[in-house]
């Protein structure tokens, strides 16, 4: 089992909400494979909690397993009924609550899986806030949720019935190169910049690394075998957030092959001006892509011809570090037979704050290789 490391930030202001004399709602969310449930995991550790976690399918199921939880911290072998109703369940919560010394902990994750199977849900739990964790202050509600654009605007967007209940919000974001190096203590330094940048910090993704093999073997075993846990995951994530993941695709392909200007991925996508804008805009919001445009723009277009540009990933040119990323399809484009044979001038382009020299460039090729075609 992988030992938890980092978060330090988090976990301090979540205790810190813990120990609070007021009822406290707290959203985290943030991409998947991130550590939202692991962080969760390791906060409520010593601390009476109840955890759902939300699951694709109907309400009533939904609920049945729900009720299981709760009935499991009562202890109650012999009450294995379902709740008649979520308002019931969602009460019963503060019930057990009244009868404990600390506050409850009652963690609902994957909660766009919830809201979807019942679409009052939400506004159920609105009303249980609001008149009954609010009167006792003894329960400490967190939601949990991967899709992104689902926890930003049906969870904290001010059309939804939770607008203005949320106590604290955290939007995970992936571990830096100084917590990445805490799961990977035993690579050398150089190896780790290149761990760093094919993984982009995200925790799931450096726990596949096996620091006992090569980092060529590590790449090839996580993206290009037929069995690569991490071969088919842009498109799994793709499915996950967008509706038309087709149309998406296209863009980042559009993108990825260097048309990154407004009217270039118009003309190169056949999608019309006025409906390519809201399509960008989820990207960004997810953080796929970035948007750049030149300090001072319209100063600048009065002499240069400057334009806005979208990148596949957000990083900056002269920074060798990516911020965020994930593998992207579009290997393809670079490797058609998953080979890594592409000439070492091709990634002359690629600012770098860190030395490198031919005999070296071995190494870092891969990680400028693969954030080529990461977003």
């Amino acid at each position: 089992m992988q030992h938890f490391v980092g978060r330090n930030n988090e976990l301090n202001d979540l205790n810190a909400k813990y120990q609070s004399p007021n009822f406290e709602m707290i959203v985290i969310y943030g991409r998947r494979r991130v550590g939202k449930t692991a962080l969760i995991s390791e906060f409520i550790q010593n601390k009476p909690a109840i955890y759902y976690q939300g699951i694709e399918s109907t309400g009533d199921m939904n609920l049945k397993n729900l009720s299981e939880k709760i009935n499991d911290l009562k202890n109650d072998d012999f009450n294995t009924a379902s709740y008649a109703d979520f308002e019931k369940a969602f009460t019963e919560v503060q019930n057990i609550a009244n009868h404990l010394e600390q506050k409850l902990v009652f963690v609902i994750d994957e909660y766009p899986f919830l809201a979807r199977s019942e679409h009052s849900v939400s506004s159920i739990l609105q009303y249980v806030i609001d008149h009954v964790y609010k009167k006792y202050n003894n329960v400490m509600l967190i939601l949990c949720g991967s899709s992104m654009s689902f926890m930003e605007r049906q969870v904290l967007g001010y059309k939804s019935p939770l607008y203005g209940r949320k106590t604290g919000q955290l939007k995970l974001e992936p571990f830096d190169l100084f917590e990445s190096e805490t799961m990977l203590p035993s690579v050398n330094k150089s190896d780790l910049l290149g761990y760093y940048g094919i993984t982009g910090g995200i925790p799931q993704y450096l726990a596949y690394i096996n620091p006992e093999i090569s980092l060529r073997d590590n790449i090839r075993q996580m993206f290009f075998s037929p069995v690569a846990p991490l071969r088919d995951e842009p498109n799994v994530l793709m499915q996950e957030e967008m509706r038309n993941p087709a149309t998406y695709n296209a863009i980042l392909k559009t993108i990825a092959n260097g048309s990154n200007h407004y009217n270039d991925i118009v003309q190169a996508t056949d999608i019309t001006s006025s409906s390519l804008t809201p399509y960008l805009k989820n990207l960004i919001d997810i953080g796929v892509i970035q948007k750049k445009q030149p300090l001072f723009n319209n100063l600048l277009t009065l002499f240069f011809n400057t334009r806005t540009e979208y990148t596949e990933f957000p990083w900056e040119p002269s920074v060798r570090l990516p911020h965020t990323c994930a593998p992207s399809r579009y290997a393809k484009h670079y490797l058609p037979h998953r080979e890594v044979r592409i000439p070492a001038e091709r990634f002359c382009v690629i600012g770098t704050k860190f030395p490198i020299t031919q005999k070296r460039l071995h190494t870092h090729v891969y990680t400028v290789l693969i954030r080529s075609w990461f977003y």
